[in-house]
């Protein structure tokens, strides 16, 4: 188990808990600096959904997240459920992941000490936390973050794998050429294929 310093595990947590009060200038760019320390340089295949409307995984982000379960990355895939059948219309990503750094969610050791904890108030500020209605205040929520946190990481959502951002996406193990070979599949969705490196 990997003990991160309390800001970086702040980080992590209101990007699992809290998502949308992770922000791309502070929150994000912490948990980019906890995988550049901390994570490990790792070479497998892994998956990512998408919306229709995002057929590429964008570069701008200090990292992406991804799982090695292609159904855990297919239930990210936008769906059409205005007929009775449910078609998938969004993207799905399948990534060969070539000595690339990444952290694990599971592999953290979640202290919540009272520094994380004073860490996650300086991330999520006065903002209300809208979990399931009604609204809460972080100090509200508190009391069930240890319960929640656990479900997200260990339960309900399967691996979750932060891969660093800034690498490239090849068309093939020979990383030749850059981009993704895309197929349309006869379910609905599109299917993109890449190998991604830092070489």
């Amino acid at each position: 188990m990997i003990t991160l310093p309390p800001k970086q595990e702040a980080a992590l947590i209101a990007y699992i808990v809290f998502q949308n009060h992770c922000d791309m200038k502070t929150c994000r760019k912490t948990i980019a600096e906890a995988i550049k320390q901390h994570g490990k340089p790792i070479t497998k295949i892994v998956y990512r959904g998408h919306k229709k409307k995002d057929s590429r995984i964008r570069t701008s982000t200090p990292f992406f997240s991804v799982s090695p379960d292609k159904e855990l990355g297919f239930m990210f895939v936008e769906h059409d459920f205005s007929t009775e059948k449910d078609i998938p219309i969004g993207h799905l990503f399948k990534l060969h992941l070539k000595r690339v750094p990444i952290l694990d969610t599971r592999d953290i050791q979640y202290t919540l000490s009272k520094d994380v904890i004073d860490e996650i108030r300086k991330i999520l500020g006065s903002t209300p936390i809208d979990k399931a209605r009604p609204t809460y205040t972080f100090d509200e929520f508190l009391p069930r973050l240890k319960k929640t946190l656990h479900e997200l990481v260990f339960e309900h959502a399967g691996i979750e794998l932060l891969v660093l951002n800034g690498g490239t996406f090849y068309t093939d193990a020979s990383m030749s050429e850059e981009g993704y070979v895309s197929k349309k599949q006869p379910e609905g969705y599109t299917l993109h294929e890449a190998w991604y490196s830092f070489l």
